[in-house]
């Protein structure tokens, strides 16, 4: 195999840093096998209580550890004569006993220190077939068998950098299918080295595949014009390696204290994924795109056949799993999944083995040759074996039972017996010139058959142009058959007129109506069709000199048909020839059938991203028309923020800087979502703001008549389906006092104390009725007064289960976290909901108000 990669000669580095890999492999590898020993045989005690932050406090205890007094919130001080540190100091003490046994775990509560014993209970292995076949398959036999391969691969390809980055892929492979309930920290520091190489392996795995992506045969084309373009997905990821390593080393050491320097750099789980999908994404472009090139060499092609094929016959099953479980149930892959997760582990077995075939053999063999050679040959080869052995069975049978004969004489008898030797090694002789000559004859014919369809299928499955594709096919069955007349007919609408065609004189002038004959039987039987069968001799048919009508068609209609004239030998097509054609004119079909999806597609892609830009656009508007400046006013601190369902959305709110120093104060919900939510959402921005600085003769505020004319606007400029709750009020610093109305909207809460008064007057929602009344009210606010301004995005979200999060969870958020600035008021009650939704989608838009009275 050729090596473009500068291998050198570096001493014995390569054999000391492989076995120092080899050792810490072994320690991860052996530790955790123990553990799923330990688990299988129900000898694995499960962890009664879990520690987090503020560390080391209990937030989550098992039913045995309540019963035993522990409780969540509890400070951990002393956990089996072990102060607990980090994670290794709380799972070392609780690993090394068995179920049955109690752990002496000693808590601070409410400033008092007490001590308790807990019984700890078995983690409970699943004793199913299936489970057990799950568990000895990927959590042993997987692993061990990646790391086998793996390091053997680097021994035997020691300085081929290649060889390594084919154990790094394996390394990471092996550590996929562990159960996070054996937790490596349980071995103390043997532990944190094998949480650390646990870890890390993953993000090696998607390096040393990006890597190998690159750089196997031969290194890519686009890496040589565009060099530095791979750092810009190998720094990322090295960065998230080792700040994971440093975070499980601390965690594991010092969970504490590493929670107080690195707690606040949360890299989301969705972030990682997304970061490692990304760069080993690239080992098969790399692959697919090295396909294309035709300066490879021919064994370095059929290299990235027999890779390309094994890794996505590997690979996809999972993938597909991932991209159904995110898109489905925003989680990775796991329990839940059951048979679907086992088989698409067991499929990943092929990958390590195509890694280390590639790496490992001298000269590669093509997929189809592979697949095809093994099948047929065992199958021939055995054949030979069963009919020889039946025939030296019949032949030891037929001589025993004349030499036991009444009347056979002795003479007779070593006749027979010599006879029947004879036969039997003649016989042997036999089948080994037969077998001889299977491999002659019938394998060299199917390679040449085999050869026609994999440089074909080749070509075709990567070609999208509709006329690149057809000129591909004609010219491959011309040079294969020797053929010079060849046109391809397609349909357009009622009629097939030629697509392509070569060998004629001039350019061809005819067309072949559906309900011909020809055509009829080729839509009816969607297999080659003679000339005679066709029973148009002296037709369309002899312009195109044709023998022969290759059907390409789908499984729903006939696309279209190729015409094939007479071989230059003039011989007819044989029965072998028309069974090869028959594949080529499927693979067509499907090839036109993907152009012609492709075509659609790149339509409707461009129509969605013109959609998407205008959405966009829109979006950025709508964020415009939200305050981006807070007026400046005594007495209140405020914030608001609205999070749209969609790229827009119908929810409003505002803040108006009014005459002497007022501050208007406006919340909406447009009926409706999208687009036509938003158009009314600014012509209800326009509209209050054009009525804000309405004032009663008096000068006091009159925000019923405000609002009064602001329903009228909106009634008369929108549709009889839409309307909108709305909640308009009026601070005046100088007496902190607020005016508002209410029209329909959710009630806004004003939080005092233990008291929560709820401002509901006002009318109906504004747009409904052109005539509408409107009430006004009054309140004066004291220092630390919360007003909550919300939409029922907030109070109405859901979790899975349909569930609404409910307006007295609102409250108890607000309560929780009232000693913060309104801002972060805003961002802890989102939080605070999404925590309930659980991941469920956000269906609604969510819009928030919080404003403090201050003092002074």
């Amino acid at each position: 195999m050729r090596n473009t990669l500068p291998a050198g000669n570096a001493g014995y580095w390569p054999h000391f840093c492989l076995a120092l890999v080899f050792a810490v492999a072994m320690i991860t590898q052996g530790t955790f096998t123990v553990d799923v020993y330990r688990d299988l045989t129900n000898d694995y005690p499960e962890p009664p209580l879990y520690l987090g932050s503020p560390w080391p406090a209990i937030v989550w205890v098992s039913a045995e550890a309540e019963a035993a007094g522990l409780r969540k919130g509890d400070r951990v001080v002393v956990i089996d004569g072990r102060t607990p540190a980090g994670l290794k100091d709380v799972r070392e003490p609780m690993r090394r006993k068995k179920p049955g046994e109690y752990l002496a775990v000693s808590v601070e509560r409410a400033g008092q220190v007490s001590g308790h014993q807990v019984k700890l209970a078995p983690v409970g292995f699943a004793g199913t077939m299936v489970a057990w076949l799950y568990a000895i398959g990927i959590w042993t036999v997987l692993p061990w068998f990646c790391l086998a391969l793996g390091f053997w691969v680097a021994a035997v390809r020691i300085r081929d950098p290649r060889a390594w980055m084919v154990l790094g892929i394996l390394a990471g492979m092996s550590q996929i299918g562990r159960p996070g309930i054996l937790d490596p920290y349980g071995w103390g520091w043997l532990g944190v080295l094998a949480k650390v190489f646990h870890e890390e392996t993953v993000f090696v795995w998607g390096l040393c595949m990006l890597l190998f992506g690159l750089y196997f045969p031969q290194r890519w084309r686009f890496d040589r014009y565009l060099p530095w373009f791979k750092w810009v997905l190998i720094v990322p990821t090295v960065g998230l390696l080792v700040w994971d390593a440093i975070r499980n080393i601390g965690y594991g050491v010092a969970l504490g204290e590493t929670d107080r320097l690195i707690g606040s750099l949360v890299v989301p789980g969705w972030a990682v994924i997304v970061e490692l999908m990304l760069v080993m994404s690239f080992f098969f472009i790399g692959l697919q795109n090295k396909l294309r090139e035709q300066s490879q060499h021919a064994d370095d092609r059929r290299r990235i056949r027999v890779l390309y094929f094994g890794c996505t016959v590997a690979m996809t099953p999972m993938f597909l799993l991932y991209l159904f479980d995110a898109v489905l149930y925003r989680r990775q892959p796991g329990d839940a999944d059951g048979v679907l997760l086992a088989i698409a582990l067991a499929c990943m077995f092929l990958f390590p083995v195509t890694l280390a075939y590639v790496i490992v053999v001298q000269r590669a063999l093509d997929v189809r040759m592979f697949i095809r050679q093994g099948v047929q040959y065992a199958l021939a080869r055995g054949g030979i074996r069963v009919i020889t052995a039946g025939l030296i069975i019949a032949i030891i049978v037929i001589a025993l039972s004349l030499l036991e004969g009444p009347h056979v004489s002795r003479p007779q008898k070593l006749t027979f017996l010599a006879v029947g030797i004879i036969l039997v090694l003649r016989l042997r002789d036999l089948a080994e010139r037969v077998r001889r000559w299977v491999d002659r004859r019938f394998f060299r014919e199917a390679y040449d058959s085999e050869r026609i369809l994999s440089d074909l299928s080749e070509q075709v499955r990567t070609i999208l142009d509709k006329q690149a594709l057809l000129q591909t096919v004609t010219q491959k069955l011309a040079q294969s058959l020797h053929v010079e007349r060849i046109a391809v007919m397609l349909q357009d609408g009622p009629v097939f007129r030629p697509s392509f065609a070569t060998g004629y004189s001039g350019a061809l002038d005819l067309e072949f109506p559906a309900g011909t004959e020809a055509v009829a039987r080729l839509e009816r039987t969607r297999e080659p069709v003679t000339v005679e069968q066709a029973g148009d001799e002296h037709g369309p048919l002899a312009q195109l000199d044709a023998q022969l009508l290759l059907p390409l068609a789908t499984k729903k209609e006939l696309l279209g048909f190729i015409s094939l004239g007479p071989k230059k030998s003039e011989e007819p097509y044989s029965a072998a020839d028309t069974s090869l054609l028959r594949t080529v004119a499927a693979q067509t079909g499907l090839a036109l059938e993907n152009s012609r999806l492709s075509e659609a597609i790149a339509v409707e892609v461009t129509q969605r991203e013109l959609l998407h830009r205008e959405i966009e656009i829109a979006r950025e508007v709508q964020e415009r028309l939200f305050p981006q400046n807070l007026p400046a006013v005594p007495a209140l601190e405020y914030a608001g923020h609205c999070r749209p369902a969609r790229g827009v959305g119908g929810d409003y709110y505002d803040f108006l800087a009014l005459s002497s120093g007022r501050l208007g104060l406006a919340i909406g919900d447009v009926s409706g979502k999208g687009v036509p939510a938003a158009l009314l959402m600014a012509s209800l921005q326009a509209s209050v703001r054009g009525q804000s600085q309405v004032l009663r003769p008096d000068g006091t505020p009159d925000v019923a008549g405000l609002i009064e004319n602001v329903n009228r606007l909106v009634f008369d400029a929108s549709p009889q389906n839409r309307y909108a709750t709305f909640f308009y009020a009026q601070f005046e610093p100088a007496t902190r006092r607020l005016v508002y109305t209410n029209g329909g909207h959710n009630a806004p809460m004003l939080i005092r104390g233990e008291e929560v008064l709820r401002l509901e007057i006002g009318g109906p929602p504004v747009g409904l009725f052109r005539a509408s009344k409107y009430e006004q009210a009054e309140l004066d606010l004291r220092p630390g007064d919360l007003l909550i301004l919300f939409t029922d995005g907030v109070s109405e979200a859901e979790n899975p289960a349909e569930e609404e999060w409910g307006e007295e969870a609102l409250v108890k958020a607000v309560r929780g976290c009232s000693g913060l600035p309104p801002s972060e008021m805003i961002a802890s009650i989102m939080q605070a909901a999404d925590a309930f939704a659980s991941g469920a989608p956000q269906h609604d838009d969510i819009t928030l108000v919080v404003a403090r009275v201050l003092a002074g």
